[in-house]
């Protein structure tokens, strides 16, 4: 009540005598009008038969400028354990109505140091050299990572089939190629992997 005679005396006078709030007011389009229960300012509007409560349906009306405003937007935001602003703008019409509540909400969260905190970017440390095998000139895939991975469950006409497969990473850059393994075998292993190292490169020199 002393926030809102501070900030709207002009509207609280001209309401407590009966009269209409002027049009250059900030608070004309809400409809205000002053509750005859507890004498405190608030929003009218053509929702009095709708069986929402009472102080959702006529919330109190507030300044977005003032003290009293930041302390309740971060009473609110604590309680709701700093979260964002929409959930924050949802609990408060509960039974407030912030001037510009949107703009006035966001600035206070801005300056939320908790928020700040943990929205913080980890560090990241400068990274190393590359090591001198991913600086070599080398032939595609001549030095690479293999690996084998699965199964997965593919199907052929009606059959379900178990498959593996097989990974190559080249080490001198982040180049990958993925080949389909019919068995866990190291037969099926080395049969597949002559198909990417072809017969003349050596298998055997790979695998070693």
């Amino acid at each position: 009540m002393y926030v809102q005679r501070e900030v709207f005396g002009d509207e609280v006078k001209a309401l407590s005598r009966e009269l209409s709030v002027g049009k250059s007011s900030q608070i004309y389009k809400l409809d205000p009008f002053l509750d005859s229960e507890d004498g405190l300012l608030k929003v009218g509007g053509r929702i009095r038969r709708s069986d929402i409560p009472q102080s959702a349906k006529h919330p109190i009306l507030l300044p977005k400028k003032h003290h009293a405003t930041t302390l309740l937007i971060r009473h609110e935001h604590e309680l709701l354990a700093h979260s964002g602003r929409n959930h924050v703008l949802s609990n408060l019409r509960l039974k407030y109505w912030i001037i510009k509540a949107n703009a006035t909400v966001r600035n206070v969260l801005f300056h939320c140091v908790t928020c700040r905190k943990l929205k913080e970017p980890a560090l990241s440390q400068k990274m190393a050299d590359l090591p001198a095998d991913r600086l070599e000139l080398s032939p595609p895939f001549s030095n690479v990572g293999i690996d084998l991975f699965g199964p997965y469950y593919t199907k052929e006409g009606r059959k379900e089939l178990k498959r593996f497969v097989e990974i190559y990473g080249k080490i001198s850059s982040n180049t990958v190629r993925i080949q389909i393994v019919p068995h866990a075998s190291s037969h099926a292993f080395v049969q597949e992997m002559s198909i990417v190292y072809p017969l003349k490169w050596g298998v055997q020199s790979v695998l070693n």
